[in-house]
């Protein structure tokens, strides 16, 4: 993915994701969303919700789940 996609958008692509492996809708209210800082500067959001966990590193480009 593109070192530049929004947050809005990463967001959704995780939660798309999270359905899609069996995450109920109603507990999407529970999603739980980090920001790593580094120096000054975002370096990556992570999302947890039940058991699925995801990280967007944002300089590298990428989204782990």
């Amino acid at each position: 993915m593109p070192a530049v996609m929004q947050s809005g958008a990463v967001r959704r692509l995780v939660i798309k994701t999270f359905v899609d492996l069996g995450t109920e809708h109603s507990a999407l209210w529970d999603l739980e969303e980090t920001v790593s800082v580094d120096e000054g500067r975002v370096v990556a959001r992570s999302y947890l919700l039940d058991r699925l966990f995801a990280m967007w590193l944002i300089e590298v480009g990428i989204i782990q789940f």
